[in-house]
């Protein structure tokens, strides 16, 4: 079941902790992290998928959300979906998480509350908010945060009706910020899960 909502690939970040843009990495042979994310997404909303890209991007495409604001993390590249997308919901992935599927978000989404804003995968101790499903009735809340310079994630979700949704494969919700994330990624699962 495709969600009547639209995505977003957050792929605004520097990837200091990589050394290299986690965007370019490759996921199997013939694709790189952001395009595996983009096509994720376009599997499971029936809306626009958008790109929330640094400004230094070369060739950017129509769906392409450039940074405004540099530094201002991904609670800025969710805010900019959010004012984008005239869906209820937004399907948000991090390029940096590969092992998200496509269910997923049918997962999150049949697990909503009438009162829920952001509806977030969990597993044991690891939350995932950047594979989530993020409310457009978030979108004034996060723009006031933005303007305090209040740029944590976390912060916003301990203050909003957050539901955070039990998922059935751990791996889901792998995260890739470190060489030795990525090198032992590649190794367990050949590049490609």
């Amino acid at each position: 079941m495709r969600l009547t909502a639209d995505g977003l690939v957050l792929a605004g970040g520097r990837s200091r902790r990589m050394g290299q843009n986690k965007a370019d990495l490759p996921y199997g042979s013939s694709t790189s992290l952001v395009q595996h994310a983009r096509d994720v997404l376009e599997a499971a909303v029936s809306g626009m998928v958008w790109v929330s890209r640094p400004l230094t991007w070369n060739d950017p495409t129509e769906n392409d959300i450039p940074d405004a604001v540099a530094a201002q993390g991904p609670l800025h590249g969710i805010w900019q979906g959010l004012t984008r997308t005239h869906h209820e919901w937004l399907a948000v992935v991090a390029v940096d998480c590969p092992n998200v599927p496509p269910e997923l978000y049918e997962t999150l989404y049949r697990a909503r509350r009438a009162t829920d804003r952001v509806l977030i995968p969990y597993y044991g101790a690891v939350a995932q908010p950047l594979a989530a499903l993020w409310s457009k009735a978030l979108t004034d809340a996060i723009a006031k945060d933005l303007q305090a310079e209040q740029f944590k994630v976390q912060t916003l979700l301990d203050r909003v009706a957050t539901h955070y949704i039990k998922v059935r494969q751990p791996d889901w919700l792998v995260n890739l910020n470190t060489p030795g994330d990525w090198e032992n990624w590649r190794q367990t699962t050949g590049g490609r899960p």
